[in-house]
């Protein structure tokens, strides 16, 4: 084989593993850039995921309160208006007490108890 032979045999041979190298380096290059965008994008995920979840818990105690404040304030109307009642019914009763009373057969009725009480015996 003459010089220019090995020359090019040489020359061909080098442009061969340099290409091999390129290529290996590239395909390493394009992995990490690859690994590190899948890598961004999961830290991205993760972030936002855990903004949802803060969001949805605040959602929900906001939720959680207003529904407590409304039954609350509906136990209390609740109540307030059970004493309505009740004091409702201790003046209608006190009335209808007072107007038979001023009635002439109440006087009939205490006068009858009057007399049943101590003279039985």
């Amino acid at each position: 084989m003459n010089i220019d032979a090995k020359l090019k045999n040489f020359e061909q041979s080098l442009n061969k593993i340099s290409n091999e190298d390129y290529n290996k380096i590239e395909q390493k290059v394009e992995e990490e850039i690859k690994s590190s965008i899948e890598e961004e994008l999961s830290e991205y995920e993760a972030k936002k995921q855990t903004a949802y979840d803060k969001n949805v818990q605040k959602i929900e105690k906001d939720f959680n309160k207003k529904i407590f404040n409304y039954e609350m304030n509906c136990k209390k109307e609740i109540i307030d208006e059970e004493k309505r009642i009740k004091n409702q019914i201790k003046n209608d009763a006190i009335n209808i007490l007072k107007q038979y009373t001023l009635k002439a057969e109440y006087e009939q009725f205490l006068l009858n108890c009057i007399q049943n009480r101590y003279f039985k015996n």
